[in-house]
Order: structure tokens, then sequence, then C-alpha cells
């Protein structure tokens, strides 16, 4: 068991797919190298937000589209959701992300 789920109180988090509102999020995260992933996105997020994945803090929609945008033929992304724990129309999902990059000048 993770570290953070012992630490929470019993039901604090529970499994992504038992909150039907976050059908977007494992939409853009299972899609992150799509055409539409914009659309994707704006579909799934609000205009503003928290996002953190210890490279970058966003707070604006168009910054979270520009910044997987940028990643899209230029790394191989994945993204694992963990949890989430919802409150009201609030939602805190925990998720790992790997990204592996080319060195330009290795083939």
């Amino acid at each position: 068991m993770a570290p953070y789920l012992e630490r929470a109180p019993a039901g604090t988090f529970g499994p992504i797919d038992a909150e039907p509102r976050l059908a977007g999020f494992r939409d853009v995260f299972t899609h992150l190298d799509s055409p539409d992933l914009p659309g994707r996105i704006g579909t799934a997020y609000a205009e503003t937000f928290w996002f953190n994945d210890t490279f970058h803090t966003l707070q604006r929609r168009d910054q979270l589209v520009q910044y997987f945008m940028s990643l899209q033929g230029k790394s191989r992304t994945t993204v694992t959701l963990l949890d989430v724990a919802v409150m009201g129309d609030h939602a805190l999902l925990r998720w790992t992300m790997r990204i592996e990059f080319s060195l330009l000048w290795k083939d």
C-alpha cells in the first residue's frame, strides 16, 4: 500500500473508475499523442486549475495544452492514474508520469 494511503483516513482516496466525472481525465491521459488533444483537455479541465508534475506548475488550460502539445513527437509520455479524493466539486487526482526523451545527437 502506498504510504500516503496509510496516513489518510479510511475512505479519503478511491479508485478513479468509481468517479464518472473523471472520465475526461482518463481520456486525456490515455490519448496524449492524439491530434485532438486540445479538445480533450478543453472537455476535461476548467479554464483555471492547479496542475503540478515536478517540472511545471500550471494554472490555465491553454498552458496545459501548450505543454502537452510540446511533448508530442519529442518524447514518449505515459501517465498512470492512481486514485482520487473528491470533495464536492473539487477533486484531487493522484498520478505518476513517465517521460522518455531521445537525445538529439543519438538515434
